[in-house]
């Protein structure tokens, strides 16, 4: 039963958003490979989207308990398998999941520049990364006000953590008063879920 309603949420959610998604903007950084404009799931570059559990395609249903789901244990970068690569799978044409060695060009290549404003009562906030060329694409904070101090997000890699039951990710952070901030690679549970920024070779 629970794979029969996984199957049939993942449909619907897929349906909801799959009209949209030949029209996703390639952004030119001047870097290894081209950026998506926004998020796997998403309808504008402020959005966070839809959430994945780590190292699948699978959208997440918050009806299933990820614990009871026969998760993949990766040894090798996943990045372009339609099995389990969630933006090859839903988007196609090239489309994939960051590696590693993607992930940390984008963080020491580009400048990262914080934005933050109200619209409509909802605070929005995150980062504009600015390519070698000036070209940007905005990364959205979707956990605000962690620990009542900052705000943050992480987002999917597919490159293995030492060949283990992680994956490494990519998350920042930022405090309220601008204080301490981090962006860096870090040791992803898959059992935990995130939204995916898609990149494609030039």
């Amino acid at each position: 039963m629970q794979e029969i309603m996984k199957k049939l949420f993942s449909l619907i959610i897929t349906l909801c958003f799959m009209q949209g998604v030949s029209a996703q903007e390639a952004v030119d950084l001047g870097l290894s490979v081209d950026w998506a404009a926004y998020n796997i799931g998403a309808n504008n570059p402020e959005e966070c989207g839809l959430f994945f559990i780590g190292g699948t395609k699978d959208i997440y249903n918050p009806q299933i308990k990820i614990k009871h789901l026969v998760l993949p244990k990766h040894t090798a970068d996943y990045s372009g398998n339609p099995d389990y690569d969630a933006a090859t799978a839903y988007w196609g044409d090239g489309w994939r999941t960051p590696t590693y060695a993607e992930w940390s060009e984008l963080i020491a290549s580009c400048n990262w520049v914080w934005y933050e404003y109200e619209s409509d009562g909802n605070l929005i906030c995150g980062y504009q990364v600015i390519g070698p060329n000036g070209n940007s694409i905005k990364l959205p904070a979707y956990i605000k006000g962690f620990l009542s101090s900052g705000h943050g997000a992480g987002y999917q890699c597919s490159t293995p953590f030492h060949n283990s039951k992680y994956l490494y990710g990519f998350a920042y952070f930022k405090e309220k008063k601008g204080i301490n901030k981090y962006k860096h690679m870090i040791k992803h549970d898959i059992l935990h879920t995130l939204p995916t920024r898609a990149v494609r070779d030039k």
